[in-house]
């Protein structure tokens, strides 16, 4: 965990004591890919930190459908 809190520049000048207490409250989750993790308009519970892997975003633009940014 600590090699991703170095590598993951909104952990950057965060206390030795502050990453434990984050660290204390990480789940670690694998998705399957083509996994859907949110849609827009869900509120944000959630960080999430790709560790491996990619993500595509998808804004709905109209009634005809999404497009990839």
């Amino acid at each position: 965990m600590e090699e991703i809190f170095k590598k993951t520049k909104i952990f950057k000048g965060l206390a030795p004591e502050e990453l434990k207490e984050i660290k204390n409250i990480i789940k670690k989750k694998n998705f399957e890919e083509g996994s859907v993790l949110f849609k827009e308009g869900q509120s944000g519970r959630r960080l999430y930190i790709i560790e491996l892997g990619r993500v595509d975003i998808y804004l709905n633009i109209d009634m005809n459908g999404a497009v990839r940014i």
